[in-house]
């Protein structure tokens, strides 16, 4: 076996962020630092057990095929046909990993270098067409303990305001500079939505990134209804790029828009100066639970617009978030419209009971930070009825999820191309990464595929939600 570079996953989780103290971090520590030690033994007797246990459910893959070179052993699985993929282990802490903690461990194998894959998107959608077998089998007495320990840690049971904010620095705060080398020069971080899905992997298509967050932006405002002269409430800056598309498109519109990043704001800011919207455009850096502290703005929002933002709020402020949106929205004509990504419902059981997997652990680019919880539809549409006591309606539904398919891919691209130029340099000077640390990191972000697997599988999804006060006959159809 190749000597693999000793560095704890956790070291490159946050990088420099500013995490408050609490109980629950200095358990989530605790319990890590345990997990680390013992996924990484691999003594004789316990490390037979765990790669016969791993190799005894690879067995049950009837969908797709999997070859695995460990040394001088190859192992292969499943019949020939779609999909094929192959995996190097480079350190037999891979076997205990896996057979600790399944879907978390095979993603944290790839992220430490213990193990390499020529296509980690294939891979994922081979372990997705073949989950249930694969779950039964590796469902042992252990990962279960670990199942239920995980549990402890997870940041769905920790979302208090301070602990929102370090969520936040933890993810959005990492630079500037990493966002730019990968996102489209609007600096939408959501799902766009394009002309053609996958016309990008055949040859040139008919349009870029930039021109699918466009479209998406327009179809979020056409939505909303947002007429002249209108007062908007938005959620999430982001970058501010909603936000200025409205008000530079709408006449007389004007937009609040709540923010926890001290980045994301500062940068919004300066846009919006730069395009002579000061004045329809206020930054407010400030937890959204914070707008009570606003008294006038109760019933004063003629529309509310917020992306990709309510799965970060955490599972228990669900209803909180959809209890502000009804209080800051007019009573009779007010409308909205919320973009979130979904867990289908088949697979939210598992999710709620299994703890943090990759994504709540690591906050995989594109979903949720540390602290986020993916809702199903049906927990939007519950949580919005018992938050606003029933005084909001749904008024349509749109799944684009089969979108970030491309958008990740989009991501993918411009993260591996920009990374010797851009993204090691500013590593270097921000937070002074070795070159073992700069590996880690560029694998948890390029874990894109994690997610890109899961959309183009549709065991995610990604909903426009447009929502309103019943009888409200100003709105227009939009169909």
């Amino acid at each position: 076996m190749e000597d693999i570079p000793s560095i704890a996953l956790s070291e490159t989780q946050v990088l420099g962020a500013r995490y408050a103290p609490s109980l629950g971090r200095a358990v989530e520590r605790i319990w890590f630092s345990l997990t680390e030690t013992i996924s990484s033994l691999t003594w004789g007797p316990f490390l037979a057990f765990c790669k016969l246990q791993v190799l005894g459910a690879l067995s049950g893959i009837n969908t797709g095929y999997l070859t695995i070179i460990d040394g001088e052993d190859v192992y292969e699985f499943g019949a020939d046909g779609e999909p094929r993929t192959l995996l190097r282990v480079r350190s037999d802490e891979f076997w205990t990993r896996v057979a600790l903690f399944t879907d978390l461990g095979l993603a944290e194998s790839f992220m430490s270098g213990i193990v390499d894959c020529d296509d980690v998107s294939t891979l994922i959608k081979l372990m997705i067409v073949n989950r249930d077998h694969l779950l039964r089998s590796l469902n042992s007495l252990a990962s279960s303990l670990f199942a239920r320990g995980r549990i402890l840690t997870s940041y769905n049971l920790i979302g208090t305001l301070t602990n929102a904010r370090a969520n936040v620095f933890a993810h959005y705060d990492i630079g500037d500079e990493l966002f730019h080398a990968f996102l489209s020069p609007d600096m939408s971080y959501s799902c766009a939505i394009f002309s053609t899905i996958d016309t990008d992997l055949t040859g040139v298509p008919e349009d870029t990134l930039e021109d699918g967050q466009m479209r998406k932006m327009k179809m979020i405002l056409q939505k909303a209804d947002i007429q002249p002269g209108d007062r908007v409430l938005e959620i999430g800056t982001g970058w501010g790029a909603l936000a200025i598309l409205a008000a530079s498109t709408i006449p007389g519109c004007k937009v609040d828009t709540v923010t926890l990043s001290s980045n994301q704001s500062a940068f919004a800011r300066k846009r919006i100066n730069e395009a002579g919207l000061s004045d329809f455009i206020v930054v407010h850096e400030m937890d959204f639970r914070e707008c009570f502290l606003k008294p006038e703005w109760a019933g004063a929002f003629d529309r509310f617009i917020s992306v990709e933002m309510i799965e970060q709020v955490g599972k228990a402020f669900l209803a909180e978030y959809w209890k502000v949106v009804d209080w800051a929205m007019k009573p009779d004509t007010g409308v909205g419209v919320v973009q979130s990504t979904t867990f289908p419902e088949a697979q939210a059981e598992r999710y709620n009971s299994d703890g943090a997997g990759f994504m709540d652990k690591w906050g995989s680019c594109p979903l949720v930070f540390p602290g986020g919880y993916i809702p199903t539809p049906c927990t939007l549409m519950e949580t919005m009825n018992a938050g606003s006591s029933a005084r909001l309606t749904v008024d349509s539904m749109v799944n684009i999820g089969p979108h970030y398919t491309r958008t990740l891919r989009e991501w993918k691209r411009n993260f591996v191309d920009s990374w010797e130029t851009t993204i090691v340099p500013a590593l270097v000077r921000k937070y002074n990464l070795t070159a073992a640390e700069q590996e880690v990191f560029r694998r948890k972000w390029i874990c894109d595929d994690y997610c890109e697997a899961g959309f183009s599988t549709r065991s995610l999804g990604d909903h426009i939600i447009t929502f309103t006060r019943a009888g409200n006959t100003s709105l227009r159809c939009d169909v």
